[in-house]
């Protein structure tokens, strides 16, 4: 698949249809499927429209090849990041680039000091200028 054939743009949540929302939460579901049972798609639909999380699409046609949910954390020390919590889809680098300089300049517009992303070990090899600070490992009590 050809880069100049695939479209990234942020869906803002007044154009994300519900033909928009079936495709992304098909793939969000394969991720969601990998986690610990722990997001609920209806959740993460409703903080879309609420407008505290953003979904960024990548499309091919009329056809939504993957996406990512973003959304901003303010913390106590003054640090603003961007969150990358979830990421699905397919042909990566189709995508990747464009996606990540979307990623990059909501991050500067928002005055975010940094980018924070979640995700399994190997991550970094889809997102170059991140890099790999933790991996969470956890078990049940």
């Amino acid at each position: 698949m050809d880069k100049n054939s695939v479209n990234v743009r942020i869906v803002l949540k007044d154009y994300m249809t519900d033909e928009i929302w079936n495709s992304a939460s098909k793939l969000l579901q394969r991720v969601i499927d990998r986690g610990s049972n722990e997001v609920l798609l209806e959740r993460i639909k409703a903080r879309i429209l609420e407008g505290s999380e953003l979904l960024l699409c990548a499309f091919y046609k009329d056809e939504i090849i993957a996406c990512c949910i973003l959304g901003i954390t303010d913390f106590e020390t003054g640090k603003r990041a961007l969150q990358i919590p979830y990421v699905a889809g397919d042909h990566i680098d189709s995508w990747i680039e464009e996606g990540f300089d979307i990623i990059r300049n909501l991050a500067r517009a928002e005055r975010c000091t940094h980018i924070k992303g979640n995700g399994r070990v190997g991550w970094e090899k889809a997102f170059p200028e991140m890099k790999r600070v933790s991996v969470i490992y956890e078990c049940e009590v």
